[in-house]
């Protein structure tokens, strides 16, 4: 049986009645495609569980299940884009306004960067946060500095918006020296301050985890949504809700720096769960491990087209007790990974959980009964790439 939370109090949104007409997306259960295809995820994140889900996702293609194009997304890009040049995994194309970007093609490739010293040796500092997140910018782009990957990604007329976590507070958030270190490298391609927006669910979870709220001046500004929420929902498959407006108004482009946790129903909390801060009513979507609703969420265009980057804070990781703080199983892992496809970004966290909670002698996600079975879903909605074997591992 899937594991369920108490219900938490969303925010406000004017749609909440219409939301609760039975013939709305938000009743809408699980299909039966995709309960099967959960179902083929099985207890650890290796090739042969993806190829076992790739196989049964080849079958609901052929019976017309999945969407027409569905499985192209991940490939072509956006509408528009053109001349598609770049490395395995990557590709930087350029759009009709000349603008160079990051898109998934075949494969992924994820850079990651290690805090050299031992593990009892490990503090976050400053400096070498920054050095972190440019070995792993660089890794993930194939280019020689973190700055040069970002300038492919973003442009300086963009507002920017960095997605943290800070749910768990202090211990277990997004860490103020790798956003610092990020801002640095924005203000270096020439993204103006005022135009950088740090945010997350709720000012007190900022503040919970060291940030000062700033709405004025000439930026960068940090705060978060609170109740400022669209009044009309959006659709997308099994998920209706209201966008906060910092996702939908105010930012072009979103930079989302998810910590490594577990959790308890969704099995990992990463890139794509962390938008679950960005809509009013996350509290109805933890049935059933989270899935198909991660995958929907992120699939709808207002996500997955503003989405630019993951960049994976885990400095200080946790593998057990998540979403909330539980010091005994967190540990000094020193690391900062980077890419542009989400799934993948997920997909390589779900590998380190796995590795950390065999270390322990913890049971598997699986056997606890909340492996991450959206991920599967989230690759067949064309959001990125879930298999290892067409994941490469940069830094490793």
């Amino acid at each position: 049986m899937s594991r369920q939370r108490a219900p938490k109090a969303g925010g406000q949104c004017a749609g909440d009645a219409r939301l609760s007409d039975p013939g709305s997306a938000l009743a809408a259960a699980p299909t039966r495609r995709d309960l099967i295809v959960q179902r083929a995820l099985a207890a650890s994140p290796t090739r042969r569980d993806f190829l076992v889900t790739g196989a049964l996702a080849a079958g609901a293609l052929w019976a017309g299940a999945l969407a027409p194009g569905s499985a192209r997304a991940a490939v072509t890009g956006a509408a528009g884009e053109t001349g598609a040049t770049g490395s395995p995994g990557v590709a930087t194309v350029s759009s009709a306004a000349g603008v160079a970007r990051a898109v998934r093609v075949a494969g992924a490739v994820v850079g990651l960067a290690t805090d050299p010293r031992r593990p009892a040796e490990r503090t976050v500092d400053q400096a070498l946060v920054a050095s972190l997140l440019d070995s792993a910018l660089a890794r993930a782009l194939g280019t020689s500095s973190g700055l040069e990957a970002l300038r492919s990604l973003v442009r300086p007329s963009d507002t920017v918006g960095l997605k943290i976590n800070c749910l768990a507070g202090r211990g277990l958030s997004t860490h103020v020296e790798l956003v610092t270190a990020l801002i640095a490298l924005l203000v270096k391609v020439g993204v103006p301050t005022s135009q950088i927006i740090v945010w997350d669910r709720a000012d007190r979870d900022l503040v919970r985890a060291r940030y000062a709220i700033v709405r004025g001046g000439l930026g960068p500004y940090f705060y978060g949504t609170n109740d400022d929420f669209e009044n009309e929902p959006i659709e997308a498959g099994s998920v209706a809700g209201c966008l906060s407006k910092i996702l939908t108004r105010k930012v072009s482009v979103v930079i989302n720096l998810p910590v490594l946790k577990d959790h308890d129903l969704a099995g990992i909390s990463g890139t794509l769960k962390s938008f679950y801060g960005a809509i009013h009513n996350p509290n109805k979507y933890h049935d059933h491990g989270c899935s198909p609703y991660i995958a929907d969420l992120n699939a709808h265009p207002l996500v997955r087209g503003k989405l630019r980057l993951t960049v994976f804070d885990a400095l200080t990781p946790q593998c057990e007790g998540g979403p909330a703080f539980v010091p005994e199983y967190a540990w000094p892992r020193g690391l900062v990974f980077a890419t542009t496809d989400p799934v993948a970004a997920d997909a390589v966290a779900y590998r380190l959980i796995a590795e950390q909670r065999r270390a322990v002698g913890l049971e598997s996600l699986a056997k606890a009964e909340r492996a991450p079975l959206w991920l599967a879903l989230a690759a067949l909605r064309g959001l990125g790439v879930a298999d290892p074997a067409l994941i490469r591992e940069v830094g490793v």
